[in-house]
Formats: structure tokens, C-alpha cells, sequence
């Protein structure tokens, strides 16, 4: 055990697809189809200099940035995270701000797809909720799009304000990528279409800026406000949903005490499905504005703690609120580092199969108690000297393991494969629990004094422990007064477990 005598140091969809669907004009008078909208869009600044690439197919972070300086949209912070948005890449900013506008969302796994192309019939979703388009139950002309496809009645509605039109007359290609010319010509002529009384999505949030389902049935919504009301009544408010038109009837509404928030009880059985668009209308002083809203597949915990993890089984147990707890299945398509994430705080989001679909780490790992880390779970009472490894096997002084037999492998309180662990490493482990330590508590000192129960490794204290590993006859000794009398005076490197016992020292 160690006695410190100086201080020592030791963690959309609203996809965004907004892109019209447009179909090949030839070029006219020398110039292309094109010229004239990218040459105004560049000149009000929505189109950069040497961002455009006229045959080149946009993506979704691409057309985020765009719609952002096309509407215009301001940043906000969102409430979702998407890992695969990458600052370095992409423009994290235009990704927050139509996500937190409910133009965009990201996908069931947590994801955005930044780098996914946009399709025609992606589009045609985005630019009726963006531009206010509202989509009809008309038949349409195209044999390669039935009545059923989720994108006809929003396709039929651009079609009726003659903002898009078939690659033929018979085919409209739903599932074909967008370039880039395409979405410059469609964002010049839905800005053009679009006059001043249009209510833009993040004109639409004056009134109603967020909405939240509070249970799986959809029942029981959270509605935000950009500002305090003083009262509501259940009469102002209007919920359908946006394709069919069909209505969800409002049982009841009660506005909380800061007036910034309401719940919306919806009559039994008229709950939101979730993956689904919702248009809102709120009516004050004979004026409605209305809010589109998407209902993911998802439902969020804020100011969570994930309590328990499993990683065999994958899964994570956390408690909220009131002494409330969950135990939620972590889909393998959901990256999470389990060790990392033991006993941290967190936003979770899950859907009603009690599946993780997407979590935030909301503090350090720093600030969780060393106590409280992962590893200090279990007793880790076995070790391993590596002096050698082929695959998976490492081979140490007395014996030897093979890692793909063990769940876990921690270094440092996070997550790391068999092929991190390298030679010289000192393993702790715990064969019945299946879990393995790389030791990363270790000094490297001269031994200045020896005593009948102990030794002095500059200016610590540590009790005899442990084994000495002698090079001259590769042996295995216990670390005791007589070892230590042979060291006296020389540098050694010695491996401390958890609570700074010495497990194994060599020179």
C-alpha cells in the first residue's frame, strides 16, 4: 500500500432534402440551363464561390447549408447530436439550425448522413415544409409511382404548383440523386414562388417553437413557446396529420407555471404515430400559425445516469426524475463505449421496443469517482506480464490468456481491442467475470531507502507486495525485504493496482 510523503499524480428526417426535381432544359443561346439562377443565387450569397459543381449529386449536409442561406435560417442549438456530423467536414452550424427548424431530422440510429446524396422524392418533402407547399391527393401521370409511396402526396402537391415535372412524361425516378445544378435551379424557383405572407418553418415557430411526444403512444405532448402565455384553451389548437388530413382531437391542455410550456392531452386512441408528420395550428386573436412537426420513433430522457451496463448482452440500465429507472437494449448499429459511459450523465433517447436510439454524454468522465469507474466493479486478482503475443494469445511470464474469450478490455477507463495490447504491458484481470485492465498506474523510480515492511521509491512509501520478476534466471519472486535489499540503490518499474499495491516489479 502506498503512504504518500509527496503529493503525486495519477476522462429529418426531414433528411434535409430539399432539393427540387427538376428535369434537363437544353442550354440556350451557348449558355447553360442553369447559368442564369446559379449567377442570382451567388449574387445574394446562398450560392458560394467554387462551391458549385454543376453534375456533381448534393448531399445532405450540402443542402442544409444552402437552405440555411436560403430561407434564411439562424443557428440554434438543436436537440439532437449527430456523431457522424463533423465540424472539420461539415457546416455544423446549417445542421443545427434546420434540424432545431424541424426541416431535417436525423435517422432511428442516431445518425444524420451527412454524406448521403438527396433524392426527387426526398426533395419534394422538404421544399412543401419548407416553403409552405401543401400536398394533395391528386392522382399522378407517372407509372413508377403508386398511391401508397410515402412521397406521393408531396409530389403531387409541387406537381399541381407546377414546381417540378417527370424525367418523361411516364416516369418521375423517386429514388434518383439530385446534382447540383437541379437544387440551385428548384431554391431559385421556390424563392421565387415564395412571397412575403409565406410563413417560413422558422417564421412558423414564433408561436410554437418545439414539440415533444412524452409517451409511446403519442398521447401526451409538450408544447413550447417563443414566449409566456398567460392562457390557452384547448379550442385554439388544431393537430392533423399532414398528409392524410386526418384530425387528433385535444382532450385537455394545461399551461405550466412559467408559461413557456403547455401539455396536450390527446383523446384516447388519437395519440401521434411515431415517424410521422404532424401540421399544429394555433389560433390567437384570429390569428393561426402553424407548426410541422415530425414525430421521431424516439422518446427523450434528459438529465439522465446510466447506472448499469452490460456489455455482453448490451445493454444499459439508467435512472431519472424521481428515483425512476429503465433498462434499455443497445442496438449494434449504436456505437457506445460502455466502460466510458458507466456511471456518466446523459440525454438518452429510446423508442417504445425499449431500444437505445441515440444518447449525449453530458459530463466528463473526469468527473465521475474514481470509486465509481467501471473497472472498480470487480476484483481484478489475476495478472499477466506480456512478453509475447500471436493473434488474440498473449504469452506472459507464468502463463498465458486469450483475449477473445474476455468482453471487456479497459485502458485508462475506456474501451480498447485485443489489438491495442501490446508487448510489456502488465495485465490485471478476472478470468470469471471476463474482464481485463491494461495497468496504466506504474512508476519508474530509483529505491532510495528499504525497510522491514516496506520500501522508499522517490519519496513514496510502498508496503511489501506483489512478485519481482527476475531476468537473471527468469524467475518469479515474491517482492519482500529480501528483494528489496538486492535493489536498493537501483531504478526499477513497478506496477500498482487500483488502491496503489504494488503487483509487479522489474528492473
Amino acid at each position: 500500500m502506498k503512504h504518500d510523503k509527496a503529493k503525486r499524480s495519477g476522462l429529418i428526417v426531414f433528411f434535409f432534402v430539399i432539393a427540387f426535381i427538376v428535369t434537363t432544359v437544353a442550354p440556350v443561346s451557348g449558355e447553360s440551363w442553369y447559368s442564369t439562377e446559379v449567377e442570382e443565387l451567388t449574387e445574394r450569397g446562398i450560392l458560394k464561390p467554387g462551391q458549385f459543381i454543376a453534375d456533381a449529386e448534393i448531399t445532405r449536409a450540402e443542402f442544409a447549408s444552402l437552405i440555411m442561406r436560403a430561407l434564411p435560417l439562424e443557428e440554434e442549438l438543436s436537440a439532437y447530436s449527430f456523431p457522424d456530423v463533423e465540424e472539420e467536414k461539415h457546416d455544423v452550424e446549417a445542421v443545427r439550425a434546420v434540424t432545431a427548424a424541424q426541416m431535417m431530422n436525423g435517422y432511428p440510429d442516431g445518425s444524420f448522413r451527412p454524406e448521403d446524396s438527396l433524392t426527387r422524392a426526398e426533395i419534394a418533402k422538404v421544399l412543401s415544409l419548407a416553403y409552405q407547399i401543401e400536398p394533395s391527393g391528386k392522382e399522378l401521370p407517372f407509372s413508377d409511382l403508386t398511391d401508397s409511396h410515402w412521397a406521393a402526396d408531396y409530389i403531387a402537391g409541387l406537381v399541381s404548383e407546377g414546381m417540378v415535372s417527370g424525367v418523361t412524361p411516364d416516369l418521375y425516378k423517386p429514388d434518383e440523386p439530385l446534382t447540383w445544378a437541379q437544387a440551385a435551379v428548384l431554391i431559385h424557383r421556390a424563392n421565387e414562388r415564395k412571397s412575403e405572407t409565406i410563413i417560413t418553418p422558422k417564421e412558423a415557430a414564433a408561436d410554437i417553437v418545439e414539440v415533444e411526444a412524452l409517451s409511446s403512444d403519442g398521447r401526451f405532448l409538450e408544447l413550447t413557446f417563443s414566449e409566456p402565455v398567460h392562457s390557452v384553451d384547448k379550442s385554439q389548437f388544431s393537430i392533423f396529420h399532414t398528409a392524410s388530413g386526418q384530425k387528433h382531437g385535444v382532450e385537455s391542455i394545461e399551461l405550466m407555471e412559467d408559461g413557456r410550456k403547455a401539455l396536450v392531452t390527446l383523446f384516447k386512441g388519437a395519440g401521434l404515430l411515431a415517424v410521422a408528420d404532424y401540421t399544429i395550428q394555433y389560433t390567437v386573436a384570429g390569428e393561426t400559425s402553424t407548426y410541422h412537426y415530425y414525430r421521431n420513433e424516439y422518446l427523450r430522457i434528459p438529465k439522465a445516469k446510466i447506472t448499469e451496463v452490460d456489455v455482453t448482452d448490451r445493454e444499459i440500465s439508467i435512472s431519472y426524475g424521481n428515483g425512476q429507472k429503465i433498462t434499455l437494449e443497445v442496438p449494434a448499429e449504436i456505437e457506445i463505449d460502455f466502460v466510458d459511459a458507466f456511471n456518466r450523465e446523459a440525454d438518452i433517447w429510446h423508442n417504445s421496443l425499449g431500444e437505445l436510439t441515440l444518447y449525449k454524454l453530458t459530463n466528463e468522465a473526469k468527473d465521475v469517482k474514481k470509486n465509481s469507474k467501471f473497472i472498480n466493479q470487480f476484483k481484478l486478482d489475476e495478472f499477466i506480464y506480456i512478453e509475447g503475443l500471436e493473434g488474440t494469445t498473449v504469452r506472459g511470464l507464468h502463463d498465458e490468456i486469450d483475449l477473445a474469450d474476455y468482453d471487456v478490455i479497459v485502458k485508462g477507463h475506456k474501451t480498447i481491442s485485443a489489438e491495442e495490447v501490446k508487448q510489456g504491458d502488465l495485465l490485471l484481470f478476472n478470468s470469471s467475470d471476463k474482464v481485463v485492465e491494461v495497468c496504466t498506474n506504474l512508476l519508474t523510480g530509483r529505491i532510495d531507502a528499504v525497510f522491514a515492511d516496506g520500501v522508499d521509491i522517490d519519496d513514496d512509501f510502498y508496503e511489501y507486495d506483489g512478485y519481482y520478476w527476475a531476468q537473471r534466471d527468469e524467475r518469479l519472486y515474491d517482492f519482500d525485504l529480501k528483494i528489496a535489499e538486492e535493489l536498493e540503490g537501483r531504478r526499477v518499474t513497478v506496477f500498482l493496482n487500483k488502491d496503489d499495491d504494488v503487483v509487479f516489479v522489474k528492473r
